[in-house]
């Protein structure tokens, strides 16, 4: 089982992703549509997490078709070049070898990238809340 983004399975994982582990991942399927599990939602951008602004955040967007992976690829790979701003202030710069938390913009939600599989031709992303 997994926590399903704004919904209630779960099961406990072994590892989460880092931001260069996903970039890896989109890359090897770059003509793929991506989704979250059982869901409508395709990765968005790389911000400041709410809960502590030095750490990753993938945002997630509405997509019923999803978001071709190479397309998302291209924004994260340049997004680590950027520099990121915090909800109240500061600067971050995050790095490939960075976990994230999955959570929708300006909020504290504590989804991680725990799996991805194919599935009716779409790479899957399956996702675990992990407190912080």
């Amino acid at each position: 089982m997994y926590d399903i983004i704004n919904g209630d399975t779960s099961f406990q994982p072994e590892s989460y992703f880092t931001l260069g582990e996903l970039i890896d991942l989109l890359s090897d399927h770059p003509n793929r549509y991506v989704k979250f599990l059982e869901t409508d939602l395709t990765v968005g951008d790389l911000c400041s997490w709410r809960g502590s602004y030095g750490i990753p955040s993938v945002t997630y967007e509405n997509s019923s078709k999803g978001k071709l992976a190479n397309t998302i690829c291209a924004e994260l790979a340049y997004a680590l070049t950027q520099v990121h701003h915090g909800w109240k202030g500061g600067e971050y710069r995050y790095t490939r070898d960075e976990e994230f938390y999955v959570s929708e913009k300006g909020t504290s939600q504590e989804y991680k990238i725990v799996k991805a599989e194919i599935e009716d031709e779409m790479l899957v992303l399956y996702t675990k809340i992990v407190p912080y």
